[in-house]
């Protein structure tokens, strides 16, 4: 199944080309239908040629439409007549909370010893006190360092964010001001530009082929020629 998406998908890329070859091969099959002269056919395919290069015009506007997300005619529209004065709208009412969050309060007790301890009471009281001080010391330093490799994981994953984004853009804005280029010339110079051409001179063109002095069969005697 993968391998028949990809297929559709790569048959789907030249999707310009198909469609010239399509506009090209519905000219052949409503050539003869149309006028049994060439003249007319050669306006015929002058104008199936023009609304090819106007559809790759449509193309490339349809892409850069969707690429930025923005609201089809249809919705833009909606949005404007839901939007009318005079028409009610329904009022909907809100309530918000807030909380409000003091700081803890830390204290620090010190431990001294009485002015009658002993010489070994002050020593146990100094290394009780050293090593809270200590602990605390720690503590302070760990939670520091967690908070720093937070800070920096943060700051790195932020950094990787903007990154992103910034190449999200620039691959956006090279889609939008040439990537469907391609397109638009492949409609400029096999669409617009013949087919303006050719439903200009068809009459020298059907003179060139020989059929100048065709003369077109009303519709009812063409009916009539297609049917024997």
């Amino acid at each position: 199944m993968s391998r028949i998406k990809e297929v559709a998908i790569w048959l789907a890329e030249p999707i310009a080309v198909w469609a010239l070859l399509g506009t090209i091969l519905l000219w052949l099959l409503i050539g003869p239908w149309w006028s049994n002269c060439l003249e007319p056919r050669f306006r015929v395919l002058g104008i199936l040629l023009q609304i090819y290069g106007i559809w790759t015009v449509y193309q490339g506007i349809k892409g850069k439409h969707k690429l930025f997300s923005q609201p089809s005619m249809l919705c833009r529209c909606a949005n404007y007549f839901r939007r009318f004065p005079l028409r009610k709208r329904q009022i909907v009412m809100g309530v918000a909370a807030a909380t409000i969050q003091l700081p803890g309060i830390s204290a620090r007790l010190i431990v001294r010893a009485g002015q009658d301890a002993s010489l070994s009471d002050r020593l146990s009281r100094l290394e009780a006190n050293f090593d809270g001080l200590f602990n605390e010391v720690g503590d302070i330093s760990s939670r520091v360092n967690a908070q720093t490799r937070s800070t920096v994981e943060r700051l790195a994953a932020e950094e990787g964010a903007r990154k992103h984004d910034v190449e999200t853009v620039n691959r956006k804005l090279e889609a939008a001001t040439a990537g469907g280029l391609h397109i638009d010339l492949l409609g400029l110079w096999l669409g617009v530009i013949p087919g303006t051409v050719i439903g200009g001179i068809a009459a020298e063109l059907s003179a060139l082929f020989g059929d100048a002095e065709c003369k077109p069969v009303p519709w009812r005697s063409m009916w009539t020629l297609l049917a024997g």
